[in-house]
């Protein structure tokens, strides 16, 4: 498996409030996605934290490969949510409706 990058994510609301400000390691994954690839790659419904983890920095790395392809040449970049595959929206757990993300890779 690849590098994680030390990558922060800033999702806004419809009303340019902050949904949150983490790491791309911190990003609230749903339960129901990270059983479906435990199965998925482990045939194991119920997870051990090995697998779980294993899962987990998988689901990161796709996420992290898509914001770097975004970010090319630059450290920081601003895309609608909309711009965001449904496939990696269908992965995050929030709180609130995202109306654009900024990611910026730190130092």
């Amino acid at each position: 498996m690849g590098k994680i990058y030390n990558l922060m994510v800033h999702m806004v609301d419809q009303e340019d409030k902050l949904v949150f400000q983490k790491k791309i390691t911190a990003l609230p994954l749903r339960e129901a996605v990270i059983i479906e690839n435990s199965i998925k790659y482990f045939d194991d419904p119920e997870p051990c934290m090995i697998h779980r983890s294993a899962v987990m920095k998988r689901i990161y790395m796709e996420i992290q490969d898509f914001f770097l392809s975004k970010l090319d040449q630059q450290s920081h970049c601003c895309l609608s949510w909309k711009e965001v595959p449904s496939e990696i929206r269908s992965y995050l757990e929030l709180p609130k409706e995202v109306n654009y993300i900024e990611i910026s890779q730190l130092a």
